[in-house]
């Protein structure tokens, strides 16, 4: 029995293109691919994988699978070669759904099915029109058959009021009479059997579909006028089939947390795609810093007082989109010096001196507090008068 079959692929000249299939039976199971219903000489596992390919490779794929019952032929699964009718940097066949839907088998929560996607980088599918049902038929087949699949649609918030989790419209449903029914807390949708939906509770557990990016028309670069071709909005993770959705800016390189020591100088830095004019707030624990409106942020002479958590909020005319926190650690500087009268002189480099401890040791392994340092002209100062005669003596500074 075919449990997974192999699905249609978009590719460029020269890449490579793997097909597969998962499959259960009676025995060792013995697989051959065809290619337009020819074998593929040396092609006997359950993947395929095709290199540098080239024109001649675009067709139709399928594999044999042959157990101690008999042979089943899988469906067949085209190779499309990459083209881009309206110039919007995606290819046609992905804009049809060419590797954008999976069907992913398991036993998932409806909570757990949409955490699962997102961690794969899309969502649970949203399906808003009788041509993208048709679309995911015509290259996953009839993936529905005999599942039970969580779909990205959910009342949850009001009842009697369904909508997409991705903020898509709600219009085209698949309910059969006299569903949904509103039961409990049956606020979740699911694809049935026989390709209608039904709403069910969020503890069933189910296969759920995936989807990547959103469904576009491969005849418009802009399928919903917004002024941003569906590839840019596709990069920007913003919905090309809403018009009120736009592109926000995009962190292509987040800033990075610095250990600094005292009195020297750090700088962050984010890399981002503004589609569009982009303009930089940095911020300290949450709070605006005065003037810190670049790409980057320098401060030198750093102190105490600058230790925090920092991030920068990024604006372009479709809104905001905050950085990831960057957390700045200050690591005082500490001097001992040996006086001649045989004191000892120990000197914290920090604006925040005052208040901190100084304990001395002999071996590193047993501590004495000597008592606490003094502030004056942007150190912490404590004078050891004990350590006359004695040649060799550790110190170390702790905070209050």
């Amino acid at each position: 029995m075919i449990l997974a079959q192999p699905q249609r692929i978009e590719a460029k000249l020269g890449e490579t293109a793997a097909f597969s299939v998962r499959a259960s039976g009676k025995g060792a199971l013995r697989y051959q691919w065809r290619f337009n219903g020819a074998r593929i000489i040396g092609s006997t596992s359950a993947n395929l994988a095709l290199s540098n390919i080239t024109a001649s490779d675009e067709g139709e794929y399928t594999v044999e699978i042959t157990d101690d019952a008999g042979t089943v032929l899988s469906n067949s699964a085209r190779l499309l070669l990459f083209r881009d009718s309206d110039g919007d940097g995606l290819g046609d066949g992905f804009e049809r759904g060419v590797g954008r839907y999976e069907l992913v088998s398991g036993s998932f929560t409806w909570g757990e099915a949409k955490a699962d996607a997102e961690k794969r980088g899309g969502h649970l599918a949203t399906i808003v029109s009788q041509t993208e049902w048709d679309s995911i038929v015509a290259v996953m087949g009839d993936f529905y058959a005999r599942l039970s699949i969580w779909l990205g649609g959910t009342d949850a918030v009001t009842e009697g009021s369904w909508k997409w989790i991705t903020g898509e419209p709600w219009g085209y449903t698949r309910w059969p009479s006299g569903e949904p029914d509103n039961l409990g807390d049956q606020d979740y949708v699911l694809a049935i059997g026989n390709g209608l939906w039904n709403d069910y509770a969020p503890s069933l557990r189910a296969h759920y579909l995936l989807e990547l990016g959103f469904y576009t028309d491969p005849n418009k670069p802009d399928t919903d006028g917004d002024g941003f071709n569906d590839g840019i909005e596709y990069e920007a993770g913003s919905i090309p089939t809403d018009s009120s959705s736009r592109p926000l800016p995009k962190i292509i390189a987040q800033p990075q947390s610095v250990n600094v020591i005292a009195g020297s100088a750090f700088t962050l830095a984010v890399s981002a795609n503004g589609y569009g004019s982009l303009t930089y707030q940095w911020r300290r624990n949450g709070v605006a810093i005065t003037g810190a409106t670049a790409a980057t942020f320098s401060l030198s002479n750093a102190q105490h007082a600058n230790a925090g958590v920092y991030d920068v909020v990024l604006r372009n005319a479709s809104g905001t989109r905050t950085s990831a926190p960057a957390l700045i650690r200050i690591t005082p500087v500490l001097e001992v010096e040996r006086l001649n009268n045989g004191f000892v002189a120990i000197q914290l480099l920090d604006s925040w001196a005052l208040g901190w401890v100084v304990e001395t040791s002999a071996d590193l392994k047993t501590w004495q507090r000597l008592g606490a340092m003094t502030y004056a002209d942007g150190l912490g100062v404590f004078l050891d008068a004990a350590a006359v005669g004695k040649p060799q003596r550790f110190y170390r500074v702790v905070s209050p």
